[in-house]
């Protein structure tokens, strides 16, 4: 009988860029599907990448930064000690699902409130 391998787990900055770009797909309402064919891949290897299974190349992050429009270098430097689990990832997720189903005004009074908090957190 052979010696079945432990699950390796992935090592912490992978899981962390993929439960990002998870973040990043969802908010875009897309699915892993649609990401797969936009990257050349397939919808498998895109969930790898959100478990931080396989590591993302720097091209396909590179692709995946510019359909959904982010700073591809404001994206690595907040990774930087940051502790990203699941939990982090779909708060994130639903709080952007839920601002989407606001209208314009309410929208703008809902950003206006989190300027304020963070202002008054920064001072503190």
């Amino acid at each position: 009988m052979a010696d079945k391998k432990p699950k390796k787990q992935p090592e912490e900055i992978y899981a962390t860029v993929g439960a990002r770009i998870r973040e990043h797909r969802l908010a875009n309402e897309m699915s892993q599907v649609a990401l797969a064919k936009f990257l050349g891949v397939t919808f498998q290897q895109v969930q790898k990448y959100e478990r931080g299974t396989n590591r993302v190349s720097l091209s396909q992050l590179i692709k995946i930064a510019r359909k959904f429009k982010f700073d591809l270098g404001k994206f690595l430097e907040s990774l930087k000690g940051e502790d990203t689990g699941i939990t982090h990832c779909n708060n994130t997720v639903n709080l952007v699902r839920r601002y989407k189903q606001l209208d314009k005004e309410d929208q703008e009074m809902v950003f206006s409130t989190i300027a304020v908090m963070v202002s008054n957190k920064e001072k503190d």
